[in-house]
């Protein structure tokens, strides 16, 4: 941020009587300082407001240009939400931050925790109805030229989507309609009354379904579970399942005494 939008903001914070430090203090506990106002709009990072827990005031959110290769995303070993998504072509995204502390070391502090956080996170604004799934591939952190007041801009790989969305299914041939411009994974969730041998869904056949304990489907992280054992082994699947824009149909052996749940996140290109 240059200087002088630096020091407006940080007028502006004196104006609404929004001040880090009583003037001319010497004081360095934190009991004799008043808390300023947030100026910039609500942001959370993974449900953390980032004013609150890191004194970060959101300032900006841009998209930039460029496909990103997703070849240097792969992790191996850890299933993370861009595991599943090798076909969508990524986005890259500048967020930016001004960040103030009571002290140079309480500002590094809040500057290091935040930019922690931020390593892969969802973020959200008060301002949009989206939420962005995030993997930090570059970090700046600029002084203002105001003591104790950092510029922190931070680049992400991203995922535009709006929140989870649920549907119950509650007929044999369901149509489940998906909100989101692009191809979404999607996890299934199955209860049964009784233990079941064989059970289809769409064309994935799962074999040895226990009772009462929910089989999980997750075409959005790239698992197969049910009471925290792996069961790939008990199903034929070849990819994970994935609903498109607009209708989708949903077709089961039998709903007869089972519980059918479909989560998904809506995604969107920029």
């Amino acid at each position: 941020m240059p200087t002088d939008v630096a020091q407006n903001r940080f007028y502006k914070k004196q104006y609404d009587e929004s001040v880090w430090r009583l003037k001319e203090t010497k004081y360095t506990d934190e009991s004799h300082y008043i808390f300023d106002k947030r100026v910039g709009s609500a942001c959370t990072i993974n449900g953390k407001n980032t004013y609150s827990e890191f004194n970060a005031d959101f300032i900006s959110m841009l998209p930039t240009s460029g496909i990103i290769d997703i070849a240097y995303l792969q992790q191996p070993g850890k299933a993370t939400l861009f595991s599943t998504y090798n076909e969508f072509n990524l986005s890259s995204m500048l967020v930016t931050f001004y960040v103030g502390g009571w002290t140079k070391d309480d500002l590094d502090m809040k500057c290091a925790r935040l930019i922690h956080e931020a390593k892969e996170c969802v973020i959200k604004t008060e301002d949009d109805d989206f939420e962005y799934v995030c993997l930090l591939t570059r970090k700046a952190v600029i002084p203002t030229g105001i003591n104790f007041w950092n510029q922190v801009d931070l680049t992400f790989v991203t995922i535009k989507r709006y929140p989870l969305k649920r549907a119950i299914i509650d007929k044999q041939n369901y149509i489940l309609r998906n909100t989101g411009s692009e191809v979404s994974g999607v996890r299934y969730i199955i209860t049964t009354i009784s233990d079941i041998a064989s059970y289809t869904i769409n064309d994935i056949t799962i074999s040895n379904i226990l009772a009462h304990l929910p089989f999980t489907i997750d075409g959005i992280y790239g698992t197969i579970e049910q009471n925290g054992i792996n069961r790939f082994m008990d199903t034929d699947l070849i990819n994970f399942p994935k609903v498109v824009p607009g209708d989708n149909m949903i077709t089961t052996s039998t709903l007869t005494n089972i519980s059918l749940i479909a989560e998904w996140y809506p995604l969107f290109a920029y």
